[in-house]
């Protein structure tokens, strides 16, 4: 799936919005990603803010993001690297899909169901209060299953890729604090290479 790219995603991505992604609080989302079954925590706050914890049988990873400076620390081995976001205007931005395609690079973790009601995708209801929505565009399917206004499930489609997304948790945090959005501490980050 998106292991390699993963620190690419995180990064300060030029999104057009289709729907305004800034929690005014803090964000925690819990995601298992099937088939391969890792589970993701992503924490997000405002525009600049992002931390994920990325977990499978090889690594532990920690991604750490206060626009410009982002941190990738390996907890497995206690490595990291240091990089710095030479975006014009450095925003936090964390897609669903890895994918160069505009429409579907807006699909962000933390506003999936408001990515789905702006680009006007088929709505369904389902028992119990379940709504299933479903856009195609570009090649790429994705439907999303929302209960009580929380993401359960999402399930994309694309030529090079078919996975499924299991919601654990997605809870709106009583903080605003950026402090668990700071350089993680006692680990000696080499700068990564920049491109050119």
């Amino acid at each position: 799936m998106q292991k390699i790219n993963i620190a690419m995603l995180l990064l300060g991505l030029a999104l057009p919005a289709t729907a305004e992604c800034v929690p005014h609080r803090v964000l925690k989302i819990v995601t298992v990603h099937e088939p391969d079954n890792e589970t993701h925590t992503l924490y997000r706050l405002g525009s600049r803010y992002g931390r994920m914890e990325a977990q499978n049988d090889k690594a532990h990873l920690l991604f750490v993001i206060n626009e410009p400076d982002i941190w990738v620390l390996n907890q497995t081995d206690n490595t990291g690297q240091h990089m710095v976001d030479d975006d014009e205007k450095p925003e936090f931005h964390a897609p669903v899909i890895d994918t160069e395609s505009k429409v579907w690079r807006q699909l962000e973790f933390g506003c999936e169901e408001p990515f789905m009601k702006a680009v006007g995708a088929r709505v369904e209801q389902l028992d119990g209060g379940v709504v299933q929505y479903t856009h195609e565009a570009e090649g790429t399917s994705v439907v999303l299953t929302v209960a009580k206004g929380k993401p359960q499930r999402m399930e994309v489609t694309a030529p090079e890729m078919k996975y499924a997304i299991r919601y654990v948790a997605f809870e709106m945090l009583d903080e605003t604090s950026a402090d668990r959005f700071t350089k993680p501490e006692k680990i000696g980050f080499v700068e990564a290479k920049q491109d050119q």
